[in-house]
């Protein structure tokens, strides 16, 4: 998404920095840190975000990257002036309050109902991550061979669904180009 903006509006990307850690708590996330300190010691520079949001959602943040004198451009709204990122830094905020709410109501709701939830969330998360890992590895030459005839997330996705190949979770087909994205991304990052 970054690249394509800055292939279409002739900018040079000079660093890039790539946070795969997400959460309101801006501290916790040393690659955003990198970034803003980076821009901070070449201020001729812009911070150019897939989304504001992404760049963090608390407003205290955004607040004090624009007082700070960071000049950052998100791609969901590049032509956004400083009042409109406040704006959108405090609806950015209200949404994960309100996210995180209706995640403790939902649990709550279930455990009303009986339902209890047991086992090693960190071994889960583990478990899946090494499910997720085999599956790229299983799929990445496909993808890569169906990636160079449809050039496009819009016209892979639909060749995905057409061959069948089955997603993580077991279905075939119901692609979508989000998730084809998504998939195109974390195959690059694959080692």
């Amino acid at each position: 998404m970054i690249k394509a903006y800055c292939k279409a509006n002739k900018i040079l990307l000079v660093k890039e920095f790539r946070e795969v850690k997400s959460g309101e708590d801006h501290e916790k996330r040393p690659e955003v840190l990198k970034a803003v300190n980076w821009c901070l010691l070449h201020p001729e520079f812009d911070l150019l975000a897939a989304a504001q949001s992404r760049l963090g959602r608390s407003e205290f943040f955004i607040s004090s990257l624009i007082r700070q004198k960071v000049h950052f451009v998100s791609m969901d709204n590049p032509t956004a002036d400083n009042f409109q990122k406040h704006i959108q830094a405090a609806y950015d905020e209200k949404f994960l309050e309100e996210n995180r709410e209706n995640t403790k109501r939902s649990l709550q709701a279930k455990r009303d109902k009986g339902y209890k939830f047991v086992g090693n969330v960190k071994k889960l998360i583990r478990t899946l991550k090494r499910k997720k890992r085999a599956y790229l590895k299983k799929i990445r030459y496909t993808i890569r061979r169906e990636k160079k005839k449809y050039t496009t997330v819009r016209s892979l996705t639909e060749r995905l669904n057409r061959l069948g190949l089955k997603k993580l979770n077991g279905k075939k087909r119901g692609w979508q180009a989000s998730e084809v994205h998504g998939l195109l991304r974390d195959i690059s990052q694959l080692k």
